[in-house]
């Protein structure tokens, strides 16, 4: 795509581009501009140069319409926000508006929650929400899973090697409520999906 080359820049960039995908499980996602019939909006996660782990969730901005509807980047590889990320798990969920989206990242090493919300205006950082103060253990160091959002918005879900994380999601005010931990056996090397269907929606989760 034209103007598309170097997103997210660095020394990972250099060793794999050319030669396959960026190395990270969930770290990208589209999402279309609220108002605009041709922009969208690309979040991805930039790994840090020395330890690889995640450490820059950034934007670029993708117009459908450009290089003769072939599409063309008009600004690329915008921070967000940075800090040590649990390995990618980007997720978006449609804001109570019905317009604007609401964009979830983990951190890495402690139970919090960064979050952003795009709107007609951009990218808004609207902060972290911290549940190390509740008691709720939450293992944040282990690699390679996913997490989403029920297709109501009312529920997000991160997989892990031990258990299944479920928040409460409230789409108004973007506040993440009530954490339940489902635990299975733990899995090998961390691995693991996770999706939701609209089943999900009406159905009552127990420890």
């Amino acid at each position: 795509m034209l103007h598309g080359d170097t997103i997210s820049p660095g020394t990972i960039y250099k060793i794999f581009c050319g030669v396959t995908s960026y190395p990270l499980t969930q770290p990208v996602l589209f999402l279309p501009k609220p108002g605009s019939d041709s922009l969208y909006y690309l979040f991805h996660v930039r790994g840090d140069d020395q330890a690889w782990t995640p450490v820059n969730l950034m934007y670029s901005v993708v117009d459908a319409s450009g290089d003769g509807g072939d599409g063309e980047v008009v600004s690329k590889s915008n921070s967000v926000l940075t800090d040590s990320l649990l390995n990618e798990y980007v997720s978006a969920t449609r804001h109570g508006n019905g317009r604007d989206w609401w964009v979830v990242v983990p951190r890495r090493l402690d139970n919090s929650f960064h979050q952003s919300l795009l709107t007609p205006d951009g990218v808004e950082y609207k902060g972290i929400q911290d549940f190390n103060a509740c008691g709720f253990e939450i293992d944040s160091m282990h690699c390679c899973s996913q997490s989403a959002f029920s297709t109501d918005g009312s529920k997000y879900f991160r997989n892990g090697p031990e258990c299944l994380l479920v928040l409460d999601f409230d789409r108004c005010t973007g506040t993440l409520s009530n954490p339940m931990r489902l635990d299975w056996d733990s899995l090998p090397y961390g691995g693991g999906g996770v999706a939701t269907s609209p089943r999900a929606d009406a159905y009552k989760f127990e420890d």
